[in-house]
């Protein structure tokens, strides 16, 4: 009888300790949701708006690197609108071709992407590391859509911290 009491007594910590991880990753996208917003009703300025948006993004799901690539029409590419991290100077102006590479993959298809280990993704396109000296170990690609679900770009998260990768909660958060 006393094992048949221990065994509940841990499934229902087990329990507990499930929905804690889950009431803790609803208030970090809740506090994502209110930082964003902060931002995009204290700024005009789209490119700050931008910025600050990442920057949320980013501080939300626990990377340390980030970038926003923007779809130019005239030119047909994409184009590294906002960096953060230290290949920021590197990068930002940059363009890549939207049938290449993961962020080319998401911006076509639309479907967010989480690559647990860019080493083992073929799709990955190794030459912006090499340009900027950064090392990407696992990453999460998010599409930009327009209201009407037109997309406009993409947004890649690079190098979760801590241990583990990114997961389908990081998609949920980045994709508010």
């Amino acid at each position: 009888m006393a094992a048949a009491d221990g065994t509940q007594t841990e499934q229902l910590r087990a329990e507990l300790d499930g929905l804690a991880g889950q009431l803790a990753e609803r208030t970090a996208q809740l506090h994502a949701v209110r930082h964003i917003t902060a931002a995009l009703s204290s700024k005009t300025d789209l490119d700050e708006i931008l910025r600050s948006t990442l920057t949320s993004c980013l501080q939300a799901v626990k990377a340390n690197a980030g970038s926003l690539l923007l779809y130019d029409e005239r030119e047909a590419v994409l184009q590294f609108r906002f960096v953060v991290g230290e290949a920021a100077p590197i990068l930002t102006g940059k363009t890549l071709d939207p049938q290449h590479g993961i962020a080319g993959e998401v911006f076509r298809t639309g479907a967010p992407k989480i690559t647990e280990d860019v080493t083992q993704d073929k799709s990955h396109y190794q030459g912006i590391d090499a340009m900027t000296h950064y090392q990407t170990k696992n990453m999460v690609t998010v599409p930009i859509k327009s209201i009407n679900g037109e997309p406009v770009g993409v947004m890649q998260i690079l190098n979760k911290e801590g241990v583990g990768f990114f997961d389908e909660n990081d998609i949920d958060t980045l994709m508010i």
